[in-house]
């Protein structure tokens, strides 16, 4: 990967973007009634549920009756929960509910409902080899990006420019105040744990003006990294398109191996990688720190390995094997 930053085959979590917390609001009724609204925030085409609870009034006694944009959507004696599905990104839903109590109390309460969206796109630092179809993976050590795409509409229709919206980061629950703030749609940050623990990335999006607020969250889990094995062709060079896995079969005299450690931080001035190369018990110092190896059939049969270790994260490192197996015979 040349650029730390290079868009990849998007990690999109949409399927990760229901709110961080699925938790209840409160809004009380003359300290009598009370209404949960489940999520708290909801997204486009979600179904969300308003519940109606008091401490005090028996609702189950109480008449209901509920108004979805100003037409009766559910009534009746003790309906307290009713499910309201949102419309597409910006469209205002308004809720209405009227409730008459045992003792002839009646409380009217309207909730207005405008669904955002946002998706969560994050990538690490480390190394994949070109042309790979898949995400880059988090290590223990490595530094990783997350970028919020808000998918906010004013009352107009118009979609909200990004840079318009505030952001609250949080890690781990807890709120990234540097990385957080007006306009600041994504950060930087690193693994910290030194077990094997996720990482939760969540932030929440809002519009002060249009009073819409979004929310999402992404887990980040470290994986641990791996050593691949490519033929360096003479004439087509590194054959990135296939993975020679434990072992290889060649009719040449001898062969050219590039390896690659997939899942570390990349090797830079800030980050050396050593490269230790073995055959046997025997060290192969004139391969040291080199990441190509050429090899002949003096070697059949015999597992050479590979280890990559970063000087600086300590945690990381990579370790492989490979057999060569030679069909012409050393002449």
């Amino acid at each position: 990967m040349n650029r730390f930053f290079a868009v990849v085959a998007i990690f999109l979590v949409s399927i990760i973007a229901t709110p961080f917390v699925v938790q209840a609001q409160a809004i009380g009724f003359d300290n009598e009634v009370t209404i949960l609204t489940i999520p708290e925030y909801p997204k486009p085409f979600e179904t969300m549920t308003l519940k109606a609870r008091s401490f005090s009034t028996d609702l189950d006694i109480a008449q209901f009756n509920w108004i979805v944009n100003g037409k009766t959507y559910k009534q009746g004696t003790g309906v307290k929960d009713i499910s309201v599905t949102m419309g597409k990104p910006g469209t205002l839903t308004v809720v209405s509910v009227v409730i008459k109590t045992k003792n002839g109390q009646t409380t009217t309460q309207t909730f207005s409902f405008r669904p955002a969206d946002v998706t969560l796109l994050w990538e690490a630092d480390t190394y994949k080899p070109p042309f790979y179809r898949g995400h880059t993976t988090a290590a223990f050590g490595s530094t990783f990006r997350i970028t919020a795409i808000p998918e906010f509409f004013d009352k107009k229709g118009v979609r909200m420019n990004p840079k318009d919206l505030v952001y609250t980061w949080k890690k781990n629950y807890e709120i990234v105040g540097e990385a957080s703030g007006y306009g600041k749609d994504s950060f930087i940050t690193t693994k910290t744990g030194y077990l094997d623990e996720d990482e939760n990335i969540s932030v929440e999006v809002s519009s002060p003006r249009e009073s819409v607020i979004g929310s999402t969250h992404v887990t980040i889990s470290p994986t641990t990294p791996k050593v691949l094995f490519y033929e360096n062709n003479p004439a087509l060079g590194v054959l990135f398109n296939k993975e020679l896995g434990g072992s290889v079969n060649t009719d040449a005299s001898s062969i050219d191996l590039f390896t690659a450690p997939f899942g570390m931080s990349q090797s830079n001035r800030n980050n050396p990688i050593n490269i230790d190369w073995s055959s046997g018990n025997t060290s192969l110092t004139d391969f040291l720190s080199k990441r190509f190896i050429t090899i002949d059939n003096r070697l059949n049969l015999v597992p050479l390995s590979v280890q990559f270790q970063s000087t600086k994260k300590l945690l990381q490192s990579a370790t492989g094997q490979i057999v060569v197996s030679f069909t012409k015979s050393n002449e």
